[in-house]
C-alpha cells in the first residue's frame, strides 16, 4: 500500500505522522536543553509557577531555539507549544 501526498496539502490527522512528529520534536529539541537555552526568556506563572515565554519574547525563542538545535523555525515553535504554556490571565492571589 502506498500513500501519495498531494502538493499543497497539510497534515490531514494520520496518527503516525502526529506520533512522528512528536518524537521527532522529542529527538531534535529535547525538553532540559531547550529549556537551558531558554532560560533568560522564561517567567514563572504567578501561581502555579510553571515556565511561560511571554508573548513578546515568543518569537526571539523560536528564532533561538531553530538558530541553536538548527532546526526550521516551523519545528521550533511546535515544540515551543508543547512545552511552554502560553500567557493566561492568572491573578495573584
Amino acid at each position: 500500500m502506498t500513500f501519495k501526498r498531494e502538493r499543497g496539502r497539510s497534515y490531514d490527522g494520520r496518527w503516525w505522522e502526529y506520533q512522528a512528529n512528536r518524537m521527532i520534536g522529542s529527538l531534535l529539541l529535547p525538553s532540559p536543553l531547550v529549556s537551558l537555552a531558554l532560560e533568560e526568556l522564561c517567567e514563572k506563572t504567578p501561581v502555579t509557577q510553571q515556565l511561560r515565554i511571554p508573548e513578546s519574547r515568543r518569537l526571539r525563542a523560536q528564532a533561538l531555539v531553530a538558530d541553536l538545535f538548527q532546526v526550521n523555525p516551523i519545528v521550533a515553535e511546535i515544540r515551543l507549544q508543547e512545552l511552554f504554556l502560553r500567557e493566561t490571565r492568572q491573578q495573584e492571589f
